[in-house]
């Protein structure tokens, strides 16, 4: 399989008009897939998501997208051409903080990929001279058989950008990188939903660098009868710079979902907040990681990841792994993960104001995802939230 995925990469570099430099990436890439294995055991009977060592990711998917008029979009095929993208992605994806591959599908995903998007954001006012977010949205549908793209998003100084990705289609495999790139005193909001789609499969890899004084928020929300595989790290590598992730998972029928979420605290003066809810339903499994990371040296940090997750089938399994890796005196850090049932005194309320049981219990599941998705900001996700609980039939 080597020698016939290495021309397949050859003929996709030529098509994509790559520099050399990227065929060069593609093929240390293949390499260091054979070193990997095919999947992960994270403990005794944690088994994670991996995409088949054995795809070669030959399908596409299809892109919709709606932007302001201050965001740049270009085609993979586009931007690797472009004198002021090319230098970005060139030191990024030669460097160490390209995201890694944990087993060889995901690594031949990475070599494979056939398509991309990258979007460059400038720093823009509106009328009264005020700094104004951007906006865009970019709807992904799954196709048949298997597709892997790579999507860059590039934030000047002083920018402030709103994405959100969303997932659509039956069936098919998708393997997606995702890197932010933030410039100092940036703001991104990365919102990543999929609640119609079923019978697919999604690998989302993905990974914000921060500089000085940014923040980058992320706002996942995944239901449905699909294996979901997301892995969001953000690395802080300026003082003052910020990440917050707000997570919801729904898994319905036979879905397995494999969550995990990274802060890596490089610089002072840095803060972190991980926040995740989930319910077990059917005879879905989840795994679910949190790590927040502070390197020796850093001052003056604060972290703290909460995860709480309530098992409603009985067949369902829920597995929910924190990890603390402290290696600095000078810091606060808290982590808190929990994983219950629905007893009666949590209903016990809602009943008494006249609601049945099932009304209630839906109330009370509500309840637990609002308190990671609160405010007017999140409105949206828990809309989406109450739809997916209200059509469910396992409630």
């Amino acid at each position: 399989m080597e020698k016939d995925t290495t021309d397949i990469i050859v003929d996709i570099s030529k098509e994509l008009s790559e520099p050399e430099w990227l065929l060069s990436f593609r093929e240390e890439r293949l390499r260091g897939a054979l070193a990997l294995p095919s999947s992960v055991q994270y403990g005794l009977g944690i088994a994670g998501l991996a995409p088949e060592e054995g795809v070669l990711f030959e399908g596409s998917p299809e892109y919709s997208v709606d932007a302001s008029k201050g965001v740049e979009i270009y085609t993979w095929k586009e931007a690797v051409t472009q004198e002021e993208i090319v230098p970005y992605l060139e030191r990024l994806m030669q460097s160490e903080l390209y995201p890694k591959s944990e087993t060889q599908g995901e690594a031949y995903a990475s070599a494979l990929f056939r398509s991309g998007i990258v979007l460059y954001a400038q720093p823009s006012m509106d009328e009264s001279g005020v700094l104004k977010e951007e906006k865009c949205t970019l709807t992904t549908t799954l196709m048949s058989g298997a597709g892997a793209d790579v999507m860059v998003v590039i934030v000047k100084e002083g920018a402030k950008l709103f994405i959100e990705n969303i997932y659509k289609g039956d069936g098919g495999t998708l393997a997606r990188t995702l890197v932010v790139l933030g410039e100092n005193d940036t703001h991104v909001t990365v919102v990543e939903k999929n609640s119609e789609s079923k019978d697919g499969e999604i690998f989302l890899t993905k990974k914000a660098l921060v500089a000085h004084h940014g923040t980058v928020v992320w706002r996942e929300f995944f239901a449905g009868n699909m294996l979901v595989k997301s892995h969001t790290d953000s690395v802080l590598i300026g003082e003052g710079s910020r990440a917050d992730m707000f997570q919801g998972f729904i898994p319905q029928m036979g879905a397995r979902h494999d969550i995990s979420a990274s802060v890596r605290h490089v610089a002072s003066h840095t803060y972190s907040h991980i926040r995740a809810a989930g319910i077990g339903l059917d005879k879905t499994k989840t795994v679910y990681r949190g790590l927040i990371d502070m390197k020796h040296g850093v001052e003056s940090v604060t972290g703290a990841q909460e995860g709480k997750f309530i098992v409603i089938s009985p067949s369902s399994e829920v597995d929910a792994i924190p990890s603390l890796d402290i290696a600095s005196n000078s810091v606060q850090c808290t982590h808190k993960l929990s994983v219950d049932y629905v007893h009666e005194g949590d209903i016990f309320y809602p009943k008494l104001r006249g609601f049945s049981d099932e009304e209630s219990k839906r109330l009370f599941i509500e309840g637990h995802f609002a308190d990671v998705f609160a405010g007017e900001e999140n409105e949206e996700i828990m809309n989406n939230i109450r739809r997916t609980l209200s059509s469910s039939e396992s409630l």
